[in-house]
């Protein structure tokens, strides 16, 4: 090891390849990411079965099905909105402070 000098131009060397690989990795990835993307725009355009089947399982993940409740478990669509209704209601209500009478906050001095 005593022998083994790094000059400071091998360092800047070296980290510009690092730098140059770096950039073609991300180049490599970028390529395959919209290749894969386009290849499925195109079975979706050709195989519209599949397309929908796609988007429809989709939209049937992308919806509450229940809640748990105070009082247990909550289902169906009115008695969800319910449920969201009362909860942001009791949320953002304030809730009213009683304010001490006159006579109280004069009496409470004395």
């Amino acid at each position: 090891m005593d022998n083994v000098q790094i000059k400071n131009s091998d360092m800047e060397k070296e980290a510009k390849l690092q730098t140059e690989v770096y950039k073609e990795y991300r180049k490599e990835e970028e390529y395959w990411r919209l290749k894969s993307r386009s290849i499925w725009l195109k079975a979706g355009d050709r195989n519209t079965t599949y397309f929908h089947k796609q988007a429809n399982m989709r939209r049937s993940q992308n919806h509450i099905k229940q809640l748990q409740g105070t009082n247990g478990i909550i289902r169906g669509q009115e008695q969800l909105k319910e449920a969201a209704r009362a909860h942001f209601k009791n949320l953002f209500t304030e809730e009213e402070e009683e304010e001490p009478s006159l006579a109280e906050m004069l009496l409470k001095d004395i």
